[in-house]
């Protein structure tokens, strides 16, 4: 079973080093060792820069800048690393219409794991991401409904000879 686990640190997150700091930790390539990167309206080249840009033209550039999250797999869940990068595709799918997020993919531990980096500001209208219980929950229940689809299609294609 999948492990969603939220990352929030106090006074972190609240400035364009931070933003950096994390961005260059996720994509590092001692960690990200397949090069499993990708997001959502971000230019791939400069993730950390895109959204500090976001977040300057919005003239929201205190408190919180960022969230930070991550699901880790056992191996006998998804060896893969493909199918990984699919559901964390997935998952910046439909975070993206309204947030920038970026995620990769950690194979450095026994458990792969995805790290995703979304902000807190939207690139639609500039409204914060809340962060609150009931943003959780809906985070939550998103990134399972996810892996759930993703088991889903593993499993469908079964042959019981009818």
């Amino acid at each position: 079973m999948a492990i969603f686990k939220k990352v929030s640190k106090s006074g972190k997150y609240q400035d364009d080093l931070a933003i950096h700091n994390l961005i260059t930790y996720i994509t590092r390539p001692d960690r990200a060792k397949s090069r499993m990167i990708g997001g959502i309206g971000v230019n791939p080249n400069c993730i950390a820069d895109s959204m500090v840009q976001i977040s300057n033209a919005f003239n929201k550039n205190s408190r919180i800048r960022l969230h930070h999250f991550i699901v880790s797999f056992t191996r006998w869940e998804y060896a893969d690393p493909g199918i990984l990068y699919c559901i964390g595709m997935e998952i910046s799918r439909r975070i993206g219409p309204e947030f920038q997020i970026a995620f990769a993919l950690h194979e450095d531990t026994d458990y792969p794991h995805l790290h995703f980096v979304f902000n807190a500001v939207s690139h639609i209208d500039g409204h914060r991401y809340r962060g609150g219980k009931r943003e959780y929950t809906e985070l939550y229940h998103l990134v399972r409904g996810v892996i759930r689809g993703f088991l889903i299609k593993e499993l469908l294609p079964v042959d019981y000879g009818q």
